[in-house]
């Protein structure tokens, strides 16, 4: 219910009669005489969107009382209500929601009550506030593709505008401003006004050509704006090489890429037109053209002849009265005729390893000059100290006339080595002195079977030798430390094995014994002898034979019926029952053959019948499924609802009555809540028990001789039950 909040406005039949109303009619008691504003004058919000508070206004007659049922018509400009019509209820009240235009400004109108004609009219002023809506977009305005030189300011400032989803400009908003392609802005940040603009200042960077300027204003439709600009060059002031400096080619011959150069202002842009000289200053050779002018890009070339000496040549753009710019380039060699050693081979190595550093090979001109030449096939053998080679043994040149050679390694024959390098139509190369020694081994112990042995029980030994080399051949020795216990196997076979005949801890030894190409090694692992073990009790086989009664309930005892067998005898002992999901239990000797357990748990439970075992005979056990079914749930108790009192009887509408209600039981106190509905009608309320006992207020609104139920919904342990009573709701003074 709405309570009456200060009257903002208030217009009545009275201050119409003091401003000379005489020809209208009075109202009489129970008529519309004046309307208040009780909520929702006077706020403010932005266009386009709908206000927190509802407009609630209350009519009341020249008594003062509520008048219910007078239809209010809400009348505004650059507003709206929903709905603009509306009726008040039995307080006198009515309200509507308010929604703001898509003006900027002041939103005014009239709360007015329909009154028959010739009766006194009945109306207040309404007033609200449209501020603008959140910023929706920014978008220049003015400063965009302007000219002037390389690091000057632009004549105009860079102006954009930040306007809501009607198009009315938003102050406040911060613009972020960048220099794109060089320069400066007046501010990084700026905050449009109360136009919604916001502008700087923009200095051009020292670079010509295009620049630009991006104002971003996070989130808005049209953010990024960009700004175009472009810087214009000055006068010649440097020259410098864009390429073709530090090329190689063959003496007397023309280079494969031009000489280029660019001619720059004093900020750094290209120049058009300038006069280039091209000079060769250093070993000879010709440039062509001899001058050159530079084009659009500030930018000027020749072709470069190089002089018949192989070596360093120069080269020189030069530009008068502002300088020049110096290339280097390199004449190489005649054409290659040898090869030569330039990284030996490693001076000792092992059989079948690798060369710790790998031989290079580099082609030669006749004068020792070292050539660059591609594709040269360079192939490599034993020349002296016998075996074979291993690894790749042919190797192309690279671009550097260079063949590297990257898993040689010698097979076969230990001692001193030498290889010899060749290539068809050139001189060849033999290495200096390899010594090759017997490649290394690695012996490891894999598994010594079983471990714990007993005394003269056979162990086997499995091992293995393994080597960078290639696979070795011959013998392995294993012995044991503490005995002269030995055995033999080969590499091949990977085992052998050997009787220990003393306990305690003893170790391995397996022991590679080498050969000619293949170094010996060892390895050695720990090993525990016991004695001879006494005797094991005899298996045994409990088996469970019932299980009565199945299913059970809970609490009931339950028979188990078990047996033990041996093949070797009649076990003695206790065999022990117990049950899955629980703690229960019994126990009884093998020969009583049966013990009762209580089964407490409802559910699928799993039996277990454990024999434990004695010196002669191993504990052993089984399993059988049971089922223990639960006991049936107790029937909810009788109960009996009462509906002890509804006042007042009658009652008008809207008018709050209170329903008190009982629910009863012979067992106990029902607990929950109690459902109150009336005929006629969809109005409810609820009551909560409290030792049998609730209230409710049930707000009745439709006239009539009404039928009131109470309905208590029952529980797991109270049933449900309900009850009737007769209301009358009417119109009384």
């Amino acid at each position: 219910m709405f309570r009456p909040l200060v009257p903002l406005t208030l217009f009545s039949i009275f201050t119409l009669a003091s401003c000379g109303g005489d020809d209208l009619v009075l109202p009489s008691e129970g008529q519309a005489a004046a309307i208040e504003i009780m909520e929702g004058n006077g706020q403010s919000g932005r266009v386009g969107e709908t206000l927190q508070e509802l407009l609630v206004v209350r009519v009341t007659d020249v008594a003062d009382r509520p008048v219910f049922g007078a239809t209010v018509a809400i009348e505004l400009s650059g507003a709206t209500a929903e709905p603009d019509t509306v009726v008040t209820d039995a307080e006198g009240f009515a309200s509507s929601s308010l929604a703001l235009g898509s003006a900027v400004g002041e939103a005014t109108g009239e709360a007015r009550v329909i009154v028959p004609e010739g009766q006194s009219p009945v109306a207040a002023g309404i007033s609200l506030t449209a501020l603008s809506s959140s910023a929706n977009e920014i978008s220049p305005v003015s400063g965009d593709e302007q000219q002037a030189p390389a690091g000057a300011e632009l004549t105009e400032p860079l102006v954009v505008l930040v306007t809501d989803g009607f198009g009315n400009a938003v102050a406040g908003e911060t613009i972020g401003w960048e220099a794109i392609g060089g320069g400066s802005v007046s501010e990084a940040t700026t905050t449009t006004g109360a136009d919604g603009r916001a502008s700087v200042r923009r200095t051009l960077g020292p670079a010509a050509g295009a620049q630009s300027t991006s104002a971003t204003a996070h989130g808005l439709a049209g953010s990024p704006v960009i700004f175009t600009h472009t810087a214009t060059a000055g006068s010649a002031a440097g020259v410098r090489i864009i390429s073709g400096d530090q090329q190689t080619g063959a003496a007397g011959s023309e280079l494969a890429g031009d000489l280029v150069v660019e001619v720059d202002d004093e900020a750094g842009n290209p120049v058009t037109g300038a006069a280039v000289a091209w000079v060769a200053s250093g070993g000879g050779g010709s440039l062509e053209p001899g001058t050159s002018n530079t084009d659009a890009n500030g930018r000027a070339s020749t072709r470069w002849t190089l002089g018949p000496s192989a070596g360093p040549n120069t080269a020189q753009a030069v530009v008068s009265g502002v300088g020049q710019a110096t290339f280097h380039a390199t004449a190489t060699a005649g054409s290659a005729s040898a090869l030569s050693l330039s990284t030996q081979p490693s001076s000792s190595a092992r059989v079948g390893v690798p060369f710790e550093r790998q031989p290079i090979i580099q082609l030669q001109d006749a004068s020792g000059n070292q050539v660059s030449q591609a594709g040269v096939a360079v192939i490599v053998a034993v020349n002296s100290g016998g075996g074979t080679l291993g690894g790749t043994t042919t190797r192309n040149t690279d671009a550097g006339g260079r063949a590297t050679f990257t898993d040689l390694e010698i097979n076969g024959a230990t001692g001193e080595h030498r290889l010899i390098f060749a290539a068809p139509g050139y001189t060849s190369v033999a290495s200096g002195a390899i010594n090759v020694a017997a490649a290394s081994t690695t012996t490891a112990i894999t598994s010594d079977n079983s471990d714990p042995s007993q005394v003269d029980q056979p162990v086997v030994v499995a091992y293995t030798v393994s080597s960078a080399g290639g696979t070795p051949t011959g013998n392995v020795i294993v012995t044991a430390s503490g005995g002269s216990e030995t055995c033999t196997g080969s590499v091949a076979d990977g085992e052998c094995s050997i009787t220990l005949s003393a306990p305690g801890e003893r170790t391995l030894t397996a022991s590679y014994q080498g050969d000619a190409l293949f170094a010996a090694s060892s390895d050695t692992e720990g090993h525990t002898v016991g004695p001879v073990p006494p005797p094991q009790p005899a298996a045994t086989t409990t088996t469970i034979t019932s299980d009565q009664p199945e299913p059970s309930e809970v609490n009931q005892k339950v028979t188990v019926g078990f047996t033990v067998t041996s093949a070797v005898g009649t076990p003695t002992g206790n065999v022990v029952v117990t049950a899955s999901g629980g703690a229960e239990t019994c126990s009884a000797s093998a020969a009583t053959g049966s013990c009762s357990i209580t089964l407490t748990a409802p559910g699928e439970r799993t039996l277990t019948a454990s024999y434990q075992g004695d010196a002669l005979f191993a504990p052993s056990s089984d399993t059988e499924p049971h089922t223990v079914a639960a006991a049936p749930p107790p029937a909810p108790a009788e109960t009996e609802t009462r509906i002890e009192d509804h006042e007042p009887d009658p009652s008008q509408p809207f008018e709050g009555v209170v329903v008190a209600v009982s629910v009863r039981s012979d067992d106990a106190t029902p607990d929950g809540s109690v459902v109150v509905t009336a005929s006629e009608g969809d109005e409810t309320c609820t009551a909560t028990l409290a030792g049998g006992e609730g209230e409710c207020t049930l707000t009745l609104v439709n006239l009539g001789e009404r039928v009131l139920t109470a309905t208590y919904p029952g529980n797991a342990l109270f049933a449900s039950s309900s009850d009737t009573d007769d209301h009358t709701v009417e119109f009384y003074d």
